[in-house]
């Protein structure tokens, strides 16, 4: 498990208030295959484009590098009294492309904000022997 916070970007030189550059990104994929990764889930949302366009391309490249790198969706609801509409918010294109899948995550908690169970909704076709949901503690 790779954890990105603000010390990471701080030792990075990142700037705190925007998205870690997603070069870096892509020289994760890069050490995380070397090292043999057999799969890299990111629990983080790519849904707008970065700045520089390259940026995403770099990091697409290394998705299809990697061959087994799963981004999420994000899951919304929207309720107005009567009304209510929800779906799916995607990553860009660029990276839902080169990805080897893109999975809805749910996670539903118990009254204690234990993780009750978890699971990853695959977008087309389910996930190859030995990918399992992972639960754990919330808060």
């Amino acid at each position: 498990m790779v954890y990105i916070d603000a010390e990471v970007k701080h030792r990075l030189n990142q700037p705190m208030d925007q998205p870690l550059d997603r070069r870096f990104h892509a020289q994760l994929l890069a050490r995380l295959r070397e090292d043999g990764a057999k799969l890299v889930l990111y629990d983080l949302l790519f849904d707008e484009p970065s700045a520089d366009p390259k940026s995403d391309d770099e990091f697409a490249a290394a998705m299809r590098r990697h061959g087994r790198v799963v981004l999420v969706a994000e899951d919304f609801e929207q309720r107005q009294s009567d009304y209510h509409t929800g779906g799916m918010i995607p990553p860009i294109p660029v990276l839902r492309a080169a990805a080897a899948g893109v999975g809805l995550a749910k996670i539903d908690l118990d009254r204690s904000d234990w993780c009750e169970s978890s699971r990853l909704a695959p977008k087309a076709t389910p996930p190859p022997d030995g990918w399992r949901p992972v639960c754990s503690v919330h808060r």
